[in-house]
């Protein structure tokens, strides 16, 4: 499915970045693929607000700009630092990466205890889970943490032997 971009292929964003190509897609905001192979998270002032609002972003984390009519924001990563959906995410490759998407949903809970994270934006570099929103059921945390780490499977982190069985990199010590 071809996803239609908000900003033209070439536009260069506040970190001096070019956009490429759109990768994802929810309502108020965009993940882009950049010309050096990183990626973008682009959203719209009324998402960045009310992240800000929550407490979930800080100040100056996001860089603002206009296009058109519209007020956007938006945060570079570098390929090397996860940045996406938990929904299209992959699995984890090793432990390091593993860890570091707990400590963002654990991060993000110390701010916010209530606010749904089953289709929240995984932005590795502010070591954070940015809530869409969306109207979908809540999921446990647990749950988010189980599907992120075996890259889709509605399994529960607590469920040890099933996790150890999709992620065979898993020993018993971690």
């Amino acid at each position: 499915m071809t996803i239609d971009a908000c900003l033209p292929v070439g536009y260069e964003l506040p970190e001096g970045v070019i956009v490429r190509k759109a990768l994802f897609e929810g309502s108020h905001w965009q993940i882009l693929e950049t010309q050096d192979k990183g990626h973008a998270l682009v959203a719209g002032a009324e998402l960045t607000d009310r992240w800000l609002a929550a407490g979930l972003i800080g100040a100056g984390q996001f860089s603002e700009f206009d296009f058109g009519p519209r007020r956007f924001a938006s945060v570079w990563s570098r390929e090397s630092q996860m940045l996406c959906p938990i929904a299209d995410s992959r699995s984890p490759a090793s432990k390091a990466e593993a860890l570091a998407f707990a400590q963002a949903l654990r991060d993000t809970r110390l701010i916010d205890h209530e606010v749904p994270l089953q289709d929240a934006i995984y932005v590795e570099k502010l070591s954070r889970l940015l809530p869409t929103y969306s109207i979908s059921s809540r999921t446990s945390d647990d749950v988010v943490l189980g599907f992120w780490l075996t890259g889709g499977a509605n399994v529960s982190a607590k469920s040890f032997r099933r996790l150890r069985q999709t992620m065979s990199w898993l020993g018993s010590t971690h």
